[in-house]
């Protein structure tokens, strides 16, 4: 986990991350539609990206996490969407 969060380090002199979308999936899931948004350590060009997001929790916390390219893969992937 250091390397991962060192590379963004790297690359990246800030980060914001919103959630658009939440939806509550019993018994034990939650879909977020998010935007992550990235400036450039050097470019200083902020860059965004929206992604869809399914948390796995139990007893109170996040235990698995799934990130997908699309909020509507995200809402398939627990069966909200075909």
């Amino acid at each position: 986990m250091r390397r991962y969060f060192y590379g963004w380090q790297r690359n990246w002199s800030e980060t914001s991350w919103r959630a658009e979308e939440i939806v509550d999936v019993p018994p034990d899931k939650v879909v977020i539609d998010s935007v992550l948004a990235l400036r450039g350590l050097r470019s200083t060009t902020w860059v965004e990206h929206r992604w869809g997001h399914v948390f796995e929790v139990r007893g109170g916390k996040f235990i698995r996490q799934d990130g997908y390219d699309t909020w509507e893969e995200a809402l398939e992937a627990v069966g909200l969407r075909e």
